[in-house]
């Protein structure tokens, strides 16, 4: 796998989510204006913000665990369309629910590639339940690849 492509497997999923959370948080911006006392404006503000906040938790997880990424965005992009009941128009899944599935997509292949992309050979079978050791990855002793050229 070339630089470039390990370059891009590792960093479009993490931009294309900041740049997703950015475009929810445009929404909110629609308590202004109305009227309504500082107090109220900052309450409205931030539950109108409350869906970047969970994109940038999701990204937050993600940003050490691609696995989680891959399982966490699609079930934002699938909740979603859940929650809306499918009552708006297509176009608003396709502007919400589209990117969190691509990005969900993103973080698997990041995933599946993991060892490529930062370098290392994993050393174990993938254990779910050991994911949180900071020692290791996914609870797998790693060791570095060497480099070649």
């Amino acid at each position: 796998m070339s630089k470039a492509l390990r370059n891009v497997l590792f960093w479009a999923p993490r931009g294309l989510a900041l740049l997703l959370a950015a475009f929810v948080s445009v929404f909110a911006l629609d308590v202004f204006g109305q009227g309504h006392s500082l107090g109220e404006t900052l309450i409205a503000l931030t539950i109108h913000l409350v869906p970047t906040f969970m994109l940038l938790f999701a990204l937050a997880l993600v940003w050490r665990w691609e696995w989680v990424g891959s399982v966490l965005f699609i079930a934002l992009g699938l909740g979603y369309v859940v929650v809306s009941g499918c009552r708006m128009h297509w176009t608003a899944y396709l502007l919400i629910a589209g990117p969190c599935i691509l990005i969900g997509a993103l973080f698997s292949v990041g995933w599946r590639h993991r060892a490529e992309i930062r370098g290392y050979e994993v050393g174990c079978a993938w254990r779910p339940l050991s994911v949180l050791s900071l020692d290791s990855v996914n609870g797998c002793e790693t060791t570095p690849l060497k480099r070649q050229g």
